[in-house]
Formats: structure tokens, C-alpha cells, sequence
């Protein structure tokens, strides 16, 4: 399961998101774990793989530590710059980013 978290998202609207996709059945709990062990500020933005039936605290590990989905590009030899670029803006994966 592919969950988003967006840059500043607190942990109650983390938790929704993560109950929406599936990932933690009780939300308020979540929102309230991540409080009592002081992680709020810890929390990682990005696009996170989640595995069914994932515990609660693996979770939240995953999203202190901020292992997000990654993925690649591939360069062939040769390129122009504006070949690579064209490329990069091809891929599904990838968002622009404001000021590049």
C-alpha cells in the first residue's frame, strides 16, 4: 500500500491518511502513540510502501527513520541535457519541484 504524507502533516492527519489506506485500523490510537513517545516533530514527509497487516510500530518507525519509496531514472550515454530532462519529465514517478 502506497501512502502520500505531505510536509507538515501532523500525526492526526497522518494517522487519517494511514487508516484511509488501510495500513492502521485505529487512527486516534495511532495519532495518540505517536504523541506519548515524543515523535511528532520526527515524522518524515514522502511517499511510503506499507505491507498488510504491518504493525502499528513498525509503522511509526518507518515514518521517523523516512524510508520512502524511491525510484530511478535511467540516463543512456550519450544524452543531451534537454534528453535527460525530457526523460525525468516523463516519468510517472517523479513530481516537479517549485523553483527548478
Amino acid at each position: 500500500m502506497l501512502v502520500d504524507i505531505p510536509r507538515g502533516d501532523g500525526p492526526a492527519r497522518i494517522a487519517t491518511r494511514l487508516a484511509d489506506a488501510g495500513v492502521v485500523q485505529h487512527p486516534r490510537r495511532f495519532a495518540w502513540a505517536i504523541r506519548l513517545q515524543g515523535q511528532s516533530q520526527a515524522l518524515k514527509a514522502g511517499e511510503y510502501a506499507f505491507s498488510p497487516g504491518q504493525a502499528p510500530s513498525a509503522v511509526l518507525a518507518q515514518l521517523v527513520a523516512g524510508r520512502v519509496t524511491r525510484y530511478s531514472v535511467t540516463f543512456i550515454e550519450g544524452q543531451t541535457v534537454a534528453e535527460a530532462w525530457q526523460r525525468v519529465r516523463a516519468s510517472p514517478y517523479l513530481k516537479p519541484t517549485p523553483g527548478l
